[in-house]
């Protein structure tokens, strides 16, 4: 136990600042409870084979048969030699388990999150009532989230600013079916599932998500709602297989929705964490025109995150 207490000790010392739930790590509990509960059974079970074994036998006989031969009993050794197997193939399994584990924990370290010393990134969420807001000015609530982001980029110690429908890992996710132009369905057909994220300028950058190819979104293209969109790498690969062939091409999510014009491609970002795939995510603007059957829409959720 002190030699595994110390063993982890060591291995998350040397754990990557990204890992995330790094300080969850540890011995359990209840299941190293669990485990010595089972190894006093088993002990007990096996100690008690020979016993339940040998006692119909009467002593005299076991006596006289050691004192013949000075040498164990064929059943003996056949009861020996199958124990023997037991335990080694159970030191193989453990073996073989601690191998994968370490080969997981290697892993682990060396998953590309899409984003950047999550330690030094503040979230929080706030949302501005619809009430507040007639419909004819959805611009304005646009404006006083900008508004926001300028005063806390003002901050000392601030490096960059921004805010999102979803940031990774925070349990929200909106998806939906998206259509690219260049792509011929049959009836009844419908296209995959994607990973539906709005974003403001310079949200990656604040997570330190790489862009891959193309631009980043703008505020120009914010306010003048236009037809744009920028998508992950895993997208761009599994349609155009290439993140430059991507640029140029339009996607939309319904009928009536505008055709809209892939303008970015940026590294795949682990959304539900690193045990699980990065989903193919698409990143709208705030703001849009004919999106999801509606004339007018805007992003009801917002995250703010700043690092």
């Amino acid at each position: 136990m002190a030699l595994a207490y110390g063993a982890l000790r060591v291995l998350v010392g040397i754990a990557p600042n990204g890992l995330p739930r790094i300080n969850e790590i540890g011995i359990d509990l209840p299941v190293l409870l669990f485990t010595l509960t089972l190894a006093l059974v088993v002990s007990l079970l096996i100690g008690l084979v020979p016993v339940v074994r040998y006692a119909g036998q009467g002593l005299n006989a076991t006596l006289r048969e050691g004192g013949r031969s000075q040498s164990q009993g064929r059943e003996r050794h056949r009861t020996r030699k199958a124990l023997v197997v037991v335990q080694v193939a159970l030191a193989l399994v453990l073996l073989i388990c601690s191998g994968l584990m370490i080969l997981t924990f290697v892993a682990l370290m060396h998953v590309s999150l899409g984003f950047v010393d999550p330690a030094a990134v503040q979230t929080f969420r706030f949302v501005i009532p619809n009430a507040q807001i007639p419909d004819t000015q959805r611009e304005k609530v646009v404006r006083m989230e900008q508004d926001i982001l300028d005063k806390l980029a003002a901050i000392p110690g601030v490096s960059s600013v921004s805010f999102s429908s979803a940031i990774p890992m925070d349990g929200n996710s909106s998806n939906d079916l998206v259509f690219a132009q260049d792509r011929v369905y049959k009836e009844g057909e419908l296209p995959p599932i994607r990973r539906f994220v709005n974003i403001s300028p310079g949200f990656f950058a604040t997570m330190g998500t790489r862009l891959v190819a193309g631009r980043d979104l703008t505020w120009t293209d914010t306010y003048d709602k236009r037809p744009v969109a920028i998508i992950s790498e895993n997208f761009a690969r599994e349609y155009w297989h290439d993140a430059g062939n991507a640029l140029g091409k339009r996607i939309r999510v319904g009928n009536t929705d505008d055709w809209r014009e892939i303008i970015g491609v940026v590294e795949d970002v682990h959304y539900d964490g690193v045990d699980q795939a990065a989903p193919t995510a698409v990143y709208w603007l705030m703001m849009m025109n004919n999106f999801e059957g509606q004339k007018d829409s805007r992003a009801k959720k917002r995250c703010c995150s700043d690092g």
